[in-house]
C-alpha cells in the first residue's frame, strides 16, 4: 500500500518530465475492489508540466479523470499496457500536444467508441478536432478487441504511423470517400476478416507492410501511379494470391518484399517501367511463382533475394537489366545445385555480395563459375550441410571476405587448412567460420 507521504512527493516534484506507474505483475489481475485501485491512481495525479506518462499493469475496470486531462498542455507521449481488467479506454483526445500513443496488452476491451474521443465532463468545444497533434499510434496484443468507431469517420488529420500488431479480431478501417493521410501502415497478426486492401485509401502512404494477415488475398492499386508508396512488403500471409490484373503502378517504390505467401502466383508485370525506381526485391517461400518477371527487371535494382524454384532460376539466368545489381541471395531449394554446376549465373558486372543460403543438396562448389564476378568482394556460404569440396582453380581474386555459417563439412577442411581447399581461399584476407576469424 501506498504511504501518504510517498503520493505527496509525486504530486510535489514539479520538474519531473517522465513517469512511469506499474503495478505488480505477481498473483492474479483481479482484485477485490476496482475502486481502490482508481482511487490509488487518482491520488498519484502528477504535475501538469509532465510531457511522458506510462501506466502498466494497472487492475481498475476505468481510469480516472485526470488521465488525458486537457490540463496536461506539454504532454507528447501516453503509453498504457497490460490494464487487463480496463473494458474501456480514457478519453486521450483533449491532450493538446500528444503526439505518441501506444496502447497494449488490453485483454477485456472489445470496442473503442467515442468516449475516446470525448470526456464526459469536457469543457472544451465540440469543434476542436481530436487528437490534433497525434503523428504515431499503436494497437498491440489486444485479443477481444472487435470495433473501431472513428470520430468523424476519419483517423486523426496529423497521424503519421498507425501499427496495429496482435489484433486479429479488429474490423480494419472501412473504405470511404474520404482517404486516409496515413503514411505509415503496419499491420501484424490482425484484422483476420480483411481480404483485400486497396492502396488507393491512402494516398500520402510511403510503408506498407503487412504480415500474418491470415485471410488476405489480394493487395491493390486501382487508379495508378502511386506516386507515395516506397516500401512495400508482405509477409507470411497464407491466402494471399496476387496484385489484382498483375499490375502495381509504383514509380518511387524501393523496396518490395513478398515473403513466405504460400499462394502467391506472380510478380507483377512490366516492373521495368511501372517500378524504375526500385532497389531492392525480396522474393522467398512462394513456391507457387512459376515465372520470375516478364518485362525485365528495373535497372536500378542492387538488391535481390530469391528463394527459388527450377522455372525461377532459368528466368533469372536469362534475365537482363542487371548491370547494376550489388548484392544477389539465393535461397535454397534442390534445383540451386544444378543451377550453380549448369553455370547459368546471368552476367552481373557489378555484383559484391553474393549469398548462398540453406542450399541442402550443394556438395561442391564451383569455383570457376565465379570467376566471371569480377566484383565479387564478399562470398557468404550459410546452411549448407553437404557441402564439402570445391573444384576449379580458386575462387575471386577480388575477394576481401569469406564468411562460411553452419557448413560443418566444409568448416572442418578449412580450420584444418585442408590443401585442396585451401588453395582456393587462402589469397582472401578475410576468412570467417561461423563469426570468427580463422585467418
Amino acid at each position: 500500500m501506498l504511504k501518504k507521504q510517498g503520493v505527496q512527493e509525486i504530486i510535489e516534484k514539479t520538474h519531473i518530465e517522465e513517469l512511469c506507474l506499474e503495478w505488480s505483475s505477481g498473483g492474479d489481475d483481479l482484485v477485490s475492489n476496482t475502486q481502490t485501485e482508481r482511487d490509488i491512481l487518482d491520488s498519484l495525479q502528477p504535475h501538469n508540466g509532465l510531457k511522458e506518462l506510462r501506466i502498466k499493469g494497472y487492475k481498475g475496470t476505468i481510469f480516472p479523470k485526470w488521465v488525458g486531462s486537457f490540463s496536461f498542455y506539454n504532454m507528447t507521449s501516453v503509453y498504457l499496457a497490460s490494464c487487463n481488467n480496463c473494458c474501456m479506454l480514457p478519453s486521450l483526445e483533449e491532450l493538446p500536444s500528444l503526439q505518441s500513443l501506444h496502447i497494449e496488452g488490453f485483454s477485456q476491451l472489445k470496442s473503442i467508441g467515442m468516449e475516446f474521443y470525448k470526456n464526459e465532463d469536457s469543457h472544451q468545444s465540440s469543434i476542436v478536432e481530436p487528437f490534433r497533434s497525434l503523428q504515431n499510434l499503436e494497437f498491440h496484443d489486444m485479443p477481444c478487441w472487435e470495433e473501431w468507431d472513428l470520430a468523424g469517420n476519419r483517423l486523426p488529420t496529423y497521424l503519421q504511423e498507425l501499427s496495429i500488431r496482435h489484433c486479429r479480431k479488429l474490423e480494419f478501417l472501412k473504405r470511404q470517400m474520404i482517404k486516409y493521410g496515413l503514411v505509415e501502415l503496419r499491420i501484424h497478426d490482425s484484422c483476420d476478416s480483411l481480404t483485400s486492401f486497396s492502396v488507393d485509401d491512402f494516398p500520402c502512404l510511403k510503408v506498407l507492410d503487412i504480415s500474418v494477415c491470415s485471410n488476405l488475398e489480394s493487395v491493390s492499386i486501382s487508379d495508378p501511379p502511386h506516386v507515395a508508396l516506397r516500401r512495400l512488403s508482405i509477409h507470411s500471409c497464407s491466402k494471399f494470391v496476387s496484385f489484382p490484373g498483375e499490375i502495381l503502378a509504383a514509380p518511387n517504390l524501393i523496396h518490395f518484399s513478398v515473403i513466405m505467401c504460400s499462394k502467391f502466383e506472380a510478380l507483377p508485370c512490366l516492373m521495368e517501367s511501372l517500378l524504375p525506381n526500385l532497389e531492392f526485391l525480396f522474393v522467398q517461400g512462394c513456391p507457387g511463382i512459376c515465372r520470375l518477371l516478364e518485362g525485365g527487371l528495373p535497372t536500378k535494382l542492387k538488391e535481390l533475394r530469391l528463394g527459388v524454384c527450377e522455372e525461377q532460376l532459368k528466368a533469372l539466368s536469362s534475365m537482363g537489366n542487371m548491370d547494376n545489381l550489388t548484392s544477389l541471395t539465393i535461397l535454397g531449394s534442390s534445383e540451386v545445385r544444378s543451377y550453380l554446376e549448369l553455370h547459368l549465373l546471368p552476367r552481373l558486372p557489378s555484383l559484391k555480395t553474393l549469398h548462398l543460403w540453406g542450399v541442402h543438396d550443394l556438395e561442391e562448389l564451383d569455383c570457376d563459375e565465379l570467376l566471371r564476378l569480377s566484383s565479387l568482394q564478399r562470398l557468404q556460404i550459410s546452411y549448407c550441410e553437404k557441402l564439402e569440396n570445391m573444384c576449379g582453380e580458386k575462387l575471386p581474386s577480388s575477394l576481401l571476405l569469406l564468411q562460411i555459417q553452419d557448413c560443418p563439412l566444409l568448416e572442418q577442411h578449412c580450420k584444418n587448412k585442408n590443401q585442396e581447399i585451401w588453395s582456393k581461399i587462402s589469397h582472401i584476407p578475410i576468412i570467417q567460420v561461423n563469426a570468427k576469424q580463422i585467418f
